[in-house]
This record gives structure tokens, C-alpha cells and sequence, in this order.
């Protein structure tokens, strides 16, 4: 998962597999191991911070899969996507499918229409959700990462690894 710190992807793993609330600000790699509809999914969620990132992103990573996050409210994620896909090149994972979730639609300030419609094509997500985490429930929020991982397998022919 990548994007700018406060975009929602620690939150929306967390409530994914029914833990608490995070204590703030991801600044380390975080690390979660789930079963996805009988698909073994790692998670590894990157701080959002860019000078934390950098040397995190040095390492290697076995990645099939990149979810994108941007926040619906603040404009700024939305142009950082592009910095974001610039490490990817620098990770050699830019040619994995991507999904981007567009997190606090309660808050809009946005219209991720028209921004998405401005990234560069070669960033284009498989799909785009639009989502406001402070209001879902776990199930909900456990539906929609099954959907990305419905979707990406069905994309890329996934083959479930041992973790």
C-alpha cells in the first residue's frame, strides 16, 4: 500500500482484519499476514512520510499487487501519486496491477474524477474505489480488500504463495 501519511491505509487494513485503531503515524514498515477468500494476502504497509520511505524502498519486496491511497479532501495526495509511482519504477514493481482507493469521501473537496482523469496513463488503476473508512464496518472494509484481491487475481493469475 502507497500513498501520503494520513490517507487512510493503516485504517483501512487494520479494520480490514478487526484490530484497534492505530496509535498515529505509521513511521515504520508494518507488516500484516491475512487469508483473503482462501488467498494467503501480505500486506506490507509503507509509512507515508517520504523521508521514512526512502530507506524502506531500497529493500526487496515480492509485490503482485500495489494499492494505491489518496485522500478526497486534500489535493496534495492526488499530485503526490506521482511521486509514489516514481518509486515503484525505483522498486521495479511499476508493471504490477494497481488500484487506487480514494479514502474520506465524507469530506470531499475533490472531485477524483477529474483528478484520476490527469494521472499519467501508464499509472491507470485496474479500478478505482471511493471510500470513507470513518464510516465502515469491518465487514465492509473486509469486502473491499476481497474485491481487490478477487480482481487482481483474475488480472495477473495470482498464485497463492506460503507466507
Amino acid at each position: 500500500m502507497l500513498g501520503d501519511g494520513g490517507v487512510g491505509k493503516t485504517t483501512f487494513i487494520r479494520r480490514a482484519m478487526g484490530l484497534g485503531e492505530s496509535d498515529g503515524a505509521t513511521t515504520k514498515l508494518e507488516v500484516y499476514r491475512l487469508n483473503v477468500d482462501g488467498t494467503d494476502v501480505v500486506v506490507y504497509d509503507f509509512p507515508g512520510q517520504k523521508e521514512l520511505f526512502e530507506s524502506i524502498s531500497k529493500l526487496n519486496f515480492d509485490v503482485d499487487v500495489i494499492i494505491m491511497f489518496a485522500d478526497a479532501s486534500d489535493m496534495a495526495t492526488f499530485s503526490n501519486l506521482t511521486y509514489w509511482y516514481s518509486k515503484m519504477i525505483d522498486m521495479g514493481i511499476s508493471h504490477k496491477p494497481k488500484f487506487l482507493v480514494v479514502n474520506k469521501m465524507d469530506i470531499e473537496l475533490v472531485d477524483p474524477d477529474i483528478v484520476i482523469s490527469t494521472l499519467p496513463t501508464i499509472m491507470d488503476p485496474i479500478a478505482v474505489f471511493r471510500t470513507s473508512l470513518i464510516n465502515m464496518d469491518q465487514r465492509e472494509v473486509a469486502n473491499l480488500l476481497g474485491e481487490i484481491v478477487r480482481m487482481a487475481n483474475k488480472y495477473s493469475n495470482l498464485v497463492a504463495k506460503p507466507y
